[in-house]
């Protein structure tokens, strides 16, 4: 089935607009609604089919549909990137680029008002982009009122017009910031420089590139698998293959407690076919209830909810993807409260268990299989 679309050229030479009329394959439908999405991006604002189609016809070239290709299928794409990297295979402007893409849309994903990514990530992803800048051919590039925008928060300012060293200093307050801020600071923005710079700057020289970015590889990595998270709902992992290697169905990791006055919490581990985790939170006591949770999303959401709302405060909530959670007053105690908003069961914890349980989660991600097997989920799902 074919889908009309007319796209307008306007010739300001002749002074005078004019309108082409194409049938397209769904497919070609397909990719310019996802070079729509990137575009769209980098203007700020959604931009139409026609003016994707436009710039497609005005700056076709070879380069540009590689960059297509690769966006055309995000989980190949990126699967492949990861395979050259781990083989020392140099990347190509447009790898990185698709790197980066993907990383600022994990960068500006927030999760029931939530963003899980740590500082070092922020911070990484700004000298990436300083990496980039330093190896431009023409360090007076026009975008740097764009960069500026994107660093500098209303603590930075300065007088137009904006140039090299401004953009300097703007990057070097904002990771003071993220580094020295009593509350989080999150630049949400941080990320649209790196994919402009590669996107959009003069880069010829792919050994330099690939020398700048390999620092900062693990970093972009996962905050590019997080994007993809976001964009796709699917981990980076290979599919198996038909009549490939068996899988246990489920592997067992040493069980973690933590005593309480009336017994222990204690989280049991299993491995969900070698590729995903499940964990079984049991309460202390005979009647003591057991709470699953299960795949590294759940698992994720849960421990951002743990760590992330405070047991010595009586106006705090969590109001996260997946969990709520509310502190009380008990007396001269403070109880913290959670549950689970695809079913609404809520359980009750004093402060000293509440601590437990943070005590507990800390242990078991410090054992070495728990840790391992961690490690190799946030590479597929990112930092959720």
């Amino acid at each position: 089935m074919a889908r009309e679309r007319e796209l307008s050229e306007d010739r300001s030479q002749e002074r005078q607009q004019k309108t082409l009329s194409l049938r397209i394959s769904d497919v070609l439908h397909d990719r310019l609604e996802r070079v729509r999405d990137v575009l769209s991006v980098k203007a700020g604002s959604r931009v139409t089919t026609s003016e994707v189609a436009k710039h497609l016809l005005e700056s076709a070239d070879e380069e540009r549909l590689e960059l297509v290709e690769l966006m055309q299928k995000p989980t190949d794409a990126l699967l492949m990137i990861r395979e050259k990297h781990a083989q020392g295979v140099r990347l190509s402007k447009n790898e990185w680029t698709c790197i980066a893409y993907y990383a600022h849309r994990g960068m500006e994903w927030f999760t029931g008002g939530h963003s899980n990514i740590l500082p070092d990530s922020y911070i990484a992803v700004v000298k990436a982009f300083l990496a980039v800048y330093d190896i431009l051919p023409d360090s007076d590039t026009r975008h740097q009122d764009y960069y500026f925008g994107n660093l500098a928060d209303s603590e930075f300012t300065a007088k137009r017009p904006i140039t090299s060293d401004v953009v300097l200093k703007a990057a070097a307050h904002c990771i003071h910031k993220v580094e020295t801020a009593k509350k989080p600071y999150r630049p949400l923005y941080v990320g649209r420089n790196l994919y402009h710079a590669l996107d959009s700057e003069n880069i010829t020289d792919t050994t330099a590139l690939n020398e700048a970015l390999a620092p900062f590889w693990k970093a972009l990595w996962r905050l590019a698998a997080r994007g993809h998270y976001r964009v796709c709902s699917l981990p980076l992992r290979a599919p198996k293959a038909a009549g490939g290697e068996h899988y246990e169905e489920e592997s067992f990791l040493p069980p973690v407690s933590e005593s309480v006055p009336d017994g222990d919490f204690s989280l049991s581990f299993s491995t969900l076919d070698n590729t995903d985790l499940s964990i079984l939170f049991v309460f202390p006591g005979t009647r003591g209830a057991m709470y699953p949770l299960s795949r590294y999303p759940m698992i994720a959401a849960f421990r951002a909810m743990l760590f992330g709302i405070c047991d010595d405060s009586e106006m705090q909530h969590w109001d996260g993807e997946m969990f709520y959670a509310y502190t009380s007053r008990n007396g001269d105690e403070i109880d913290v409260s959670f549950r689970a908003k695809d079913n609404g069961i809520t359980f009750g914890f004093s402060s000293r268990e509440w601590a437990a349980v943070k005590r507990l989660f800390a242990k078991a991600w410090n054992s070495p299989e728990v840790s391992r097997t961690w490690d190799k989920l946030v590479e597929e799902y990112g930092e959720l």
